[in-house]
């Protein structure tokens, strides 16, 4: 079977190969897990595990997007690695992409194969998903990060259920550190409770021998156990760490959160079904009409499976059957929202369902994989089937001639229908004949015999014949580079690395020079009306509460300069902040810091000189020059004649200390949200940094941890092929 593996999967890059081409452009949360990755392996490369993100405007605590991820998923390396043989990092990352996905249809096939013990049924269901749109969602969601570890999961945990060995536990166990390591373990925790249940329900008579199976298991392999329980534990650190400090609600995620009553930006509102969800759909409809306006996101699976689908009306009902049907059912209900009573009552007694949303995706984790394997399932017990004598012989033929009629009426009362879909149910219905007639000969299809190969080769091609056409109108429909908007541009593919004394800066110039040489801070282009706050996605709850108290032009301009030195102070009271004065104040550069109480200090005196507007530094100087620069640390040196106070417009955010010629000092949060610091007359250093150092080790520990479970689960999975060998062998 490697053999056709590898066959189908060099069609299905020759048939998707417009996106490959990177012409393409990524979509909604597509591209922004583009900007996710490759933050973090440009800084990775570097020695950096980055805690923090200075250039999401004014500074962003990038826990959340770390947890997005996944960081410590070793195949991510690959990215890098094809890097730096020379493709582009878009092409590097498409290509981690293509072969991650690759991966999890692997694992769906040899999970159908394990199901149905049946090499066709299982083929086929790796067909019909691999060509489906799932593919398209490469461009327009993450969902293959959650589908690739979840399908394989299920893999490892049948084989172990069937046939326990320390193999299959570690590869269980790799699959749930990759899933708990993410912000978001939700889905799969939902799709394993919901599958068990269903499971409980129609196999309740095998769990005796099955938990009897586990527990001779763990006796006989005790230390492995252990071990392995420790490595899931070690996993969930990362994400029980972000959740214990997001309910101190420093951070927010306004777009996320709506107008939930909670301190804890994480937990979403209640959702409805207007909102987003599974939305009921005439989803064969759908399916068949109108395919030229397919984009990325729709939902579209090969025309082939009906055939298979009907076949249903003709076999026998089994437990099997009734498992996929219902399971996928209960995910869909679960995922209508308001639409049944049964999400507001898991979302009120069920803790989980609070914090995630998007159950839309439940129509590509769950529910397309469960109908493939339901049709297949049919399939497999069509194959099966007796129809060597005459009278069951005739009854599949007319009842194959009485589909094939029925899909050519539906499909004359569609509109649009494209020309693939015709050749294909044309195609398919001498395909089942082909098979009718074979069984009735008595003719086995086994691998290993021509009649085999080509039963392999037939569903191949039937399978590709739609996508092939669906993939160009898809490819047709979706935005390419050069028309994507300036402002949805990549934000991590222009240099950022180096420290920017101006955030912004028009055609790459970094404000202006007088007559007397010295560079003057021009203010953006166009920001003349008052301006309504946009929402943002996240931001500190300080610099959140500015963003919706002052005016955008005002705020925009003020921040552009990441460094301001003044030499007046006030105290304010936070609570009760006058924000026009403080706005005006920003507007016309008064030199006067606005601190609130609890961080003031009697430092200014009275009598000292003072520049009627703030300094801001907008490069190296004399008295001030940047020295060193990370994602997560600044470091400066300062030489002025007396004392000052220096605001960094990076958002304050607790977990920032400094360092003041080398001895520790207290970082003073300036004007509502940034960073600010006391500097002494004469010359100083002073070092901002982010987060304890226990965090960075814990982090770099993660990633050998994953990545040696990776290598010993190989290292069983290759003394397993070779012991195989050496039976087959003797």
């Amino acid at each position: 079977m490697a053999f056709w593996i590898g066959v189908s999967f060099v069609l299905w890059l020759g048939v998707f190969r417009v996106f490959l081409s990177g012409s393409i452009a990524l979509d909604q949360d597509a591209s922004n897990y583009y900007e996710h990755f490759k933050y973090f392996i440009d800084q990775i490369c570097q020695g950096t595990f980055p805690l923090w993100d200075p250039n999401r405007a004014p500074g962003e605590f990038n826990e959340l997007y770390l947890r997005r991820i996944g960081p410590y998923n070793c195949f991510y390396w690959f990215i890098p690695l094809f890097d730096r043989l020379g493709l582009s990092y878009l092409h590097a990352y498409l290509l981690f992409l293509v072969l991650y996905y690759f991966l999890g249809m692997v694992g769906f096939y040899k999970l159908a194969y394990n199901l149905f013990q049946n090499i066709y049924a299982a083929f086929a269901a790796y067909l019909l998903l691999m060509f489906s749109s799932f593919a398209c969602l490469l461009f327009n969601s993450f969902i293959v990060l959650l589908f690739t570890p979840c399908v394989w999961f299920f893999y490892f945990w049948f084989r172990f259920s069937q046939n326990p060995s320390r193999f299959y536990c570690m590869g269980l166990t790799f699959c749930l550190m990759l899933i708990v390591s993410t912000y978001i373990p939700f889905y799969a925790l939902t799709i394993f409770l919901s599958f068990l249940f269903w499971y409980v329900v129609f196999y309740a008579s095998t769990l005796k021998n099955l938990l009897s199976t586990y527990s001779r298991f763990i006796r006989v392999h005790k230390a492995c156990v252990m071990m392995c329980a420790m490595f899931v534990a070690f996993s969930l650190l990362p994400g029980l760490i972000f959740f214990s400090e997001a309910r101190h609600g420093d951070f927010v995620l306004p777009l996320r959160s709506g107008n939930v009553a909670s301190k804890n930006p994480l937990v979403v509102v209640s959702q409805q079904t207007n909102l987003g969800g599974i939305i009921p759909i005439d989803l064969m409809k759908d399916l068949f009409s109108n395919l030229q306006n397919s984009q990325l996101g729709v939902i579209s699976i090969p025309c082939l499976i009906f055939p298979f689908f009907f076949l249903g009306l003709i076999v026998k009902l089994n437990k099997r059957l009734a498992l996929l049907f219902l399971w996928a059912l209960c995910v869909y209900v679960i995922g209508v929202y308001d639409a049944t009573p049964f999400y507001k009552f898991l979302y009120k007694h069920v803790f989980f369902f609070k914090y995630f949303r998007n159950f839309q995706f439940f129509l590509w984790l769950v529910i397309l994989p469960a109908f493939i394997l339901l049709c297949m399932e049919h399939f497999r017990a069509f194959l099966n089937m007796d129809l060597s004598q005459k009278k069951p012989f005739k009854r599949m033929l007319g009842f194959i001639a009485g589909m094939y009629l029925f899909i050519l009426w539906y499909l004359s009362r569609q509109e649009n229908v494209i020309s693939s879909i015709y050749v294909v149910i044309g195609l398919s219905a001498v395909f089942f004949g082909w098979l009718c007639l074979s069984r009735y000969s008595k003719n086995e299809f086994l691998p290993t015999t021509k009649q085999g190969q080509l039963l392999l080769l037939v569903l191949l091609i039937l399978t590709v014949i739609q996508p092939f056409e669906l993939y160009h109108y898809v490819a047709k429909n979706s935005t390419t580079l050069e028309e994507l908007n300036p402002a949805k541009q990549y934000r991590y593919d222009a240099p950022y690395q180096s420290f920017r004394f101006i955030r912004y800066s028009e055609n790459g110039h970094c404000g202006q020079r007088n007559e007397d040489g010295a560079l003057t801070l021009v203010p953006r282009p166009g920001l003349t009306e008052v301006r309504n706050p946009p929402s943002i996605y996240q931001g500190t709850s300080y610099y959140f509460r500015l963003y919706q108290n002052i005016d955008q032009n005002i705020l925009e301009n003020y921040i552009d300069c990441k460094l301001i030195v003044y030499d007046q102070a006030q105290k304010i009271d936070d609570h009760a902040l006058d924000f026009p004065q403080f706005s005006e104040a920003l507007r016309k550069k008064e030199n006067r810091v606005f601190i609130a109480a609890e961080d003031w200090q009697e430092i200014f005196s009275t009598d000292r000189q003072s520049l009627p507007q703030f300094q801001p530094i907008l490069e190296n100087s004399e008295e001030f020059q940047v020295i060193d620069y990370s994602m997560n640390s600044l470091t400066v040196k300062t030489g002025f004649h007396q004392d000052k106070f220096l605001v960094y417009t990076d958002s304050y955010y607790p977990g920032w200390r400094v360092r003041i010629n080398k001895a520790q000092g207290r970082i003073v949060r300036a004007n509502v949200a940034f960073k600010g610091v006391w500097l002494p007359a004469g010359e100083n250093t002073i070092e901002f940094r982010f987060g304890p150092p226990w965090r960075y080790w814990m982090n770099f520990a993660l990633m050998i941890l994953f990545a040696g479970v990776f290598v010993y689960l190989c290292i069983l999975g290759l003394n397993g092929i070779s012991s195989k060998k050496a039976s087959n062998g003797a």
